[in-house]
């Protein structure tokens, strides 16, 4: 029964795959998993900033720079396996245990405390994992907020360049380009949609992460 269980539990994990990979090949990447990492990935920074104030400053530090490598399918694809690799270790190493008891019971050739030695194993592996997944989830942010504080702002220099002077729009793009925080890239949000109100132009809302 146990191994019936097993053989059907690998099955599903390979049709999962199947249907990730297929997902991310058809589209559905767009219209399922990215918003579902998204939603996860504001959530992550709004917690973290609960504990470390500065978060929201790191978070904007290379957007002047406007580095997007890592912003690339990917990319993004590895910062996620990273990250989930703490359960997939701990389902591997749950399903070896699984092994060790059912030969255990079927044969009485194997002690269960042989097993339960395993399971106590599995707590020096995960910590490290987790930490490591816990730094690599806050890289992916990073990457996430970095493609939409540039993207989005290019987006809103372009609309409002035929409404500004020469000077004044470089004096923008110098501003943008400087940007090495969150109060940084707000300041310059605030200004340019002051300016675009002026002239009676909505601009599209701005998704990076904890403006107002």
């Amino acid at each position: 029964m146990t191994q019936n269980k097993q053989g059907l539990a690998g099955r599903a994990r390979k049709v999962l795959v199947v249907l990730i990979l297929g997902a991310i090949g058809s589209g559905l990447w767009e219209l399922i998993f990215r918003g579902i990492i998204l939603q996860a990935a504001e959530l992550f920074a709004t917690g973290i900033s609960f504990v470390w104030h500065g978060y929201f400053d790191f978070l904007y530090s290379d957007v002047g720079a406007q580095r997007t490598d890592l912003a690339s399918l990917p990319g993004m694809l590895i910062l996620i396996l990273v990250v989930l690799l703490p359960y997939i270790s701990y389902r591997r190493f749950n399903s070896e245990i699984d092994e060790l008891q059912h030969y255990d019971e079927t044969t009485h050739s194997l002690s269960s405390e042989q097993a339960q030695r395993e399971k106590e194993k599995i707590k020096y592996y995960l910590i490290p994992l987790t930490i490591l997944s816990f730094v690599y989830m806050g890289t992916l942010v990073k990457v996430i907020n970095n493609k939409f504080a540039v993207d989005d702002m290019t987006r809103w220099l372009d609309i409002s360049r035929p409404y500004l002077e020469e000077r004044q729009y470089f004096l923008l793009i110098s501003e943008f380009r400087r940007v090495e925080s969150r109060s940084d890239y707000q300041n310059l949000a605030d200004n340019l949609r002051k300016l675009m109100k002026e002239s009676e132009i909505e601009l599209p809302q701005l998704r990076a992460f904890g403006l107002t």
